[in-house]
């Protein structure tokens, strides 16, 4: 699976200057083929590749010792000190610490920082946002008084939280959870978008929508 998606991965990369000089090229000489095979090409491509990334983002596992850790709401300013050991994460604010373990090769840091960041939007969405707000690169938080948080990843600060809003840093690993609702573009569906429901981190690695 990994092989096929670097495969997928170079194709698609190879395909955007060669879909963008096939449309001008086309535009140029008048001829209609040449500007709609680049077009159906890139889209097919594109398309597997984010269906290939979601089979294998969702064969991945991930261990957690709790599923407590992120109840700082209360806490305007937050750092959270993370010590990564190979495929673990460990992360301690305050008395409280849990540790993140997934099996996946590549994309280490990015799944773990998407799991952050889902949970802590998920207060926000579950139950009282429509699910595709949790795909949302940017999205401001009302439930919770934290207006600043930041990873200690191994000394490198991450910002989580700017001024009271959540910003996404790895939107296409959890969108891969819910690759079923997603668009050929990759953008959630009408349905996703527009549906309030329950939400939590079990909930979530299933990818399933459970109404309130």
């Amino acid at each position: 699976m990994g092989t096929l998606l670097l495969i997928l991965f170079i194709i698609y990369v190879i395909s955007i200057p060669t879909f963008a000089g096939g449309i001008i090229y086309g535009c140029l000489s008048g001829n209609e083929l040449l500007i709609i095979l680049p077009v159906f090409l890139f889209l097919i491509t594109h398309l597997l590749l984010m269906f290939t990334f979601s089979k294998f983002i969702l064969k991945r596992k991930i261990q957690l010792s709790n599923y407590n850790f992120f109840n700082f709401n209360k806490d305007e300013n937050v750092e959270i000190i993370v010590k990564q050991e190979n495929n673990k994460f460990i992360m301690t604010y305050k008395d409280k610490q849990i540790i993140f373990e997934s099996d996946i090769p590549i994309f280490k840091k990015g799944m773990f920082i998407a799991y952050v960041v889902r949970n802590i939007r998920y207060k926000e969405v579950s139950c009282r946002l429509p699910l595709g707000k949790l795909f949302k690169r940017r999205i401001k938080l009302t439930t919770s008084k934290t207006k600043d948080l930041i990873l200690n990843l191994d000394g490198k600060k991450i910002i989580l939280i700017k001024d009271g809003i959540s910003i996404n840093k790895f939107t296409f690993i959890n969108k891969a959870f819910y690759y079923k609702y997603l668009s050929m573009s990759g953008r959630v569906s009408f349905h996703i978008s527009r549906t309030i429901c329950k939400i939590n981190e079990e909930i979530f690695q299933k990818g399933k929508m459970i109404l309130p």
